[in-house]
């Protein structure tokens, strides 16, 4: 909460401090979503690498958009079934429900093809939904004025961001400084791992398609954004996700913190 409000202030201050806006890149003439219209224009035999390549990223790029739909999905199933969100800490939830929104509104704003960045609609969109999990079964943590505290700075901060047109720095900025919040969540959650030696609820499911969907993005964000914010921190993020996971095999049949105290 206290990183949340500090973001807050950082971003007010963003916004005098930045410079212009600067103008979205040039984007090719598509069409069917997949295909640059300069191709098409040709016979499939006359195709060049350039052609070829184009499609293929963006095939890439809508089947993580596609997959990022119900990545989360193992993760809900998972606390539904443990009653509750053992093992996950408060900051996994909260940098993910920021981090996400932002990223999409960056990219949107950016004006980078949806190919490109739209699964952090549907991740951002999974998230809330965790959020109100973490909320709904841990009552004796979040009163009902902290809970309302939470949404209302969530509600407030999003309004702001798609409400008014902020410079192209403050994006930058703000990208920049969301990134490694998702990065802090999801390094809290290595060492929350690490200490219990058990992954809680975390599921494998989710975390493997992850790392994968984190590996295809790398390439396509290298293919299709030349954006080096976006491509350092789908790398950082590649990283740790692949030690969450490496985790949930170490941990594997390891028994949960309570059942440990049970046995002792």
């Amino acid at each position: 909460e206290k990183l949340a409000a500090y973001l807050l202030l950082l971003s007010i201050f963003a916004f005098y401090a930045f410079g212009e806006e600067v103008d979205a890149p040039k984007k090719p003439a598509v069409s069917y979503l997949i295909f640059k219209d300069v191709c098409l224009e040709k016979e499939l035999t006359q195709w060049d690498f350039d052609c070829i390549k184009f499609t293929f990223v963006k095939l890439i790029g809508y089947a993580i958009v596609f997959g990022a739909s119900v990545v989360k999905v193992p993760q809900i199933i998972n606390i539904i079934m443990a009653g509750g969100t053992l093992g996950l800490a408060d900051n996994f939830f909260y940098s993910e429900a920021l981090a996400y929104g932002t990223n999409f509104l960056y990219s949107y704003f950016k004006g980078q093809p949806f190919s490109a960045y739209g699964e952090n609609f549907f991740l951002a969109f999974q998230a809330f939904i965790l959020l109100g999990m973490l909320f709904h079964y841990n009552k004796e943590r979040f009163s009902p004025q902290k809970t309302m505290g939470i949404i209302l700075f969530f509600g407030i901060y999003f309004t702001i961001l798609y409400t008014f047109k902020l410079p192209d720095g403050v994006w930058s900025f703000l990208y920049l400084a969301c990134n490694p919040i998702i990065m802090f969540g999801r390094a809290e959650q290595v060492y929350t791992n690490h200490k219990n030696k058990h992954t809680g609820s975390l599921s494998f499911i989710m975390m493997f398609l992850f790392a994968g969907g984190n590996a295809a993005r790398v390439f396509t964000t290298a293919e299709e954004t030349q954006d080096p914010l976006m491509l350092c921190m789908m790398l950082l993020s590649l990283v740790i996700n692949l030690m969450l996971v490496t985790q949930i095999i170490l941990y594997w049949n390891n028994a949960p913190p309570k059942e440990k105290k049970e046995e002792q």
